[in-house]
């Protein structure tokens, strides 16, 4: 702030100016709109341009399995629920027990996970939960995970997401069920 209000013979704040000139040669290229587009070039649009080809070729096969496979999870997206979690600690953390009912879907269309939000700008936690090899008894699967961690047990919330190979969720495709 002084340098702003030291101003010299003709009233300019030279400190300031050069403070101004300073960040502007450091951060511009990295707020450039010519960085910008390259970065979502590379990260999104030719990502998305080559699924987009393997979708289309041998006349979209793929892509309508995609739709298929979208279509039926869909139809049993209501039917789908939690059971009465249950949490163990154990040294260091934590194991998680999540009964899911998944109806008519088969435990590879979708991914159980916990989920924590970041702590201090950190990204969130996202852990899968792996099903029981016991199977199922009428579409209720038993998932766990042993996490560890210091965080307390309340912080992680259980919720179920459509699988799919090579589909980017929730962005094609909207639905998360959170147990709470």
């Amino acid at each position: 702030m002084p340098e702003f209000y030291q101003r010299d013979a003709r009233g300019i704040p030279a400190r300031w100016v050069e403070r101004m000139r300073q960040s502007m040669a450091t951060l511009t290229p990295q707020f450039s709109a010519n960085r910008t587009v390259r970065e979502y070039t590379e990260s999104y649009y030719l990502p998305a341009a080559t699924r987009y080809a393997q979708r289309a070729a041998n006349q979209g096969a793929a892509g309508a399995a995609i739709v298929d496979l979208r279509q039926k999870i869909g139809a049993e997206w209501d039917k789908l629920g939690f059971g009465e979690a249950k949490t163990e600690v154990v040294a260091n953390g934590y194991l998680f027990h999540v009964p899911v009912r998944l109806g008519a879907l088969a435990p590879d269309q979708v991914l159980v996970e916990l989920y924590a939000n970041g702590l201090a700008g950190a990204v969130a936690l996202r852990i899968p939960l792996v099903p029981d090899a016991a199977g199922s008894a009428e579409g209720t699967y038993h998932y766990q995970a042993l996490v560890t961690t210091t965080r307390p047990a309340g912080d992680f919330t259980a919720r179920l997401l459509p699988q799919y190979e090579d589909i980017a969720v929730p962005l094609e495709d909207h639905r998360i069920l959170w147990q709470r």
